[in-house]
């Protein structure tokens, strides 16, 4: 009897499925597109001085910001099929704020800092989130930005303060 008992456990156990409830559906759509515009080389590979700043110049804690310096993506020969165009950045978030790149990890880099990306306008912009677009022009756009550091932590540590952003453009 226990043998019955173990084997019909057993083969229960096999064909048994665990039950899930559907909570919701997500569809995702877009387009590949093969008419894109050029980027600039000086655009697509830059470097951003930010400068020497004092780590003091953040002494009013989280959210407390150094000048921003600008920079541009360029972009030309774009096609008549499309009439804006956005970029949207990309790089690893800072733990204490996630809208804001991290600093590049080189065992002697800032702490409590991260770097803001700007709109044209010095409205912040949120890592991977497309920016204003911008209307194409007889072919050609130029995106401006910004960035600057920005405190994410009370206090802010010296070091090297680097990152990284990749950015991609988003056609509208």
């Amino acid at each position: 009897m226990k043998k019955n008992i173990a084997a019909l456990a057993i083969i229960t156990a096999l064909f048994a499925t665990t039950a899930q409830a559907a909570d919701g559906t997500i569809n995702f759509t877009g387009n590949i597109t093969d008419d894109t515009c050029d980027v600039s080389a000086a655009s697509s590979a830059q470097n951003v001085n930010l400068g020497t700043i004092g780590s003091d110049s953040f002494a009013a804690g989280a959210g407390t910001t150094s000048a921003a310096t600008g920079f541009s993506v360029v972009l030309s020969s774009c096609p008549a099929s499309h009439t804006n165009v956005a970029v949207k950045f990309d790089g690893l978030p800072d733990g204490g704020n996630p809208a804001v790149l991290a600093l590049t990890n080189t065992g002697t880099n800032a702490q409590g800092v991260g770097i803001q990306l700007r709109d044209n306008d010095g409205t912040p912009l949120s890592l991977f989130a497309d920016s204003k677009p911008v209307a194409i022009n007889a072919g050609n756009a130029t995106l401006n930005f910004s960035a600057a550091y920005v405190a994410t932590a009370a206090t802010v540590s010296a070091g090297d303060a680097n990152s990284t952003a990749n950015f991609t453009v988003v056609y509208n």
